[in-house]
């Protein structure tokens, strides 16, 4: 979005003149996480042949989550900008860079925010599920290990300190849909530890806001007792959904989503003015 810039008049008999003042862009950069179409997909989004069948949450507009962030962020005077792809332009994420902060998903992260973001923005950092790992260590300048999930850091000229120094300070917030903190290899340990550790890792003070539905049961309270330890403890807000599973845009009765979605605007657009200069 354009940059809103307010009048200044000036007088010839006055030795003072006023300047004129900017509201800089607000900028949301969406790391999809699962979002998208995985490699070998049609472009109905499932593997032909696969009995897994149909990957609803691609085709489905009403189980989108990136159609329902443009709907519903949009509207605040905000510029959406997402999800994060390749790092060559080449495409959406595959599977493995898209849920995992792998060095081929972080450089991806990286080379979006380098590409799409000014150092004059108001940055706000939206996810869905593993969307929230990946961009939270990307900007950290970490990857992962796929198998162990144990961090490593980047080389200083790989971070994002280095490829563009001043964007950190362009981060307002971070809007987390359901961020993943149980997963089927582990369901007994809630929270997962490996899978928390990015959202434990956010600074005192970080503002954060967190979206997710309360049918989605294990993985809220794994996200009850993460947002307890985290640092940024005090300035997290918890949003959760009534009657509505891990897409909290998603509920029942089908009657009353729209009025649902509209509740969840209203808290997302009360974020942005928290964080931003509206």
């Amino acid at each position: 979005m354009l940059s809103k810039r307010v009048a200044t008049s000036s007088s010839s008999s006055s030795s003072s003149h006023k300047r004129a003042k900017t509201t800089a862009a607000i900028k949301i950069v969406y790391h999809a996480g699962m979002g998208g179409y995985l490699p070998g997909e049609s472009p109905k989004g499932y593997k032909e042949g696969s009995k897994v069948g149909e990957r609803k949450h691609l085709i489905n507009p009403r189980l989108n989550f990136e159609a329902a962030l443009v709907s519903l962020v949009a509207p605040a005077g905000s510029e959406f900008v997402g999800p994060v792809v390749k790092p060559d332009g080449g495409g959406l994420l595959g599977l493995t860079d898209a849920t995992r902060s792998s060095p081929n998903g972080v450089q991806a992260a990286l080379t979006f925010l380098d590409n799409n973001v000014k150092a004059s923005d108001q940055l706000i950092i939206c996810t869905s599920g593993p969307g929230a790992e990946n961009m939270i260590d990307a900007i950290a300048g970490r990857v992962r290990d796929f198998k162990t999930r144990c961090a490593r850091d980047l080389p200083h000229k790989d971070t994002i300190q280095a490829i563009k120094p001043g964007l950190l300070a362009t981060i307002r917030g971070y809007v987390f849909i359901t961020p993943i903190t149980v997963t089927k290899k582990n369901p007994e340990q809630v929270p997962n530890e490996s899978r928390i550790a990015p959202l434990l890792s956010l600074e005192e003070g970080t503002k954060v806001l967190i979206v997710t539905g309360d049918k989605d049961t294990e993985n809220l309270r794994g996200l009850r007792i993460c947002i307890d330890r985290m640092q940024c403890k005090a300035t997290t807000q918890l949003h959760v959904v009534a009657s509505s599973r891990h897409n909290p845009f998603d509920s029942t009765p089908v009657r009353r989503i729209a009025e649902k979605n509209t509740e969840t605007q209203e808290v997302l657009h009360e974020f942005l003015k928290q964080c931003c200069d509206v």
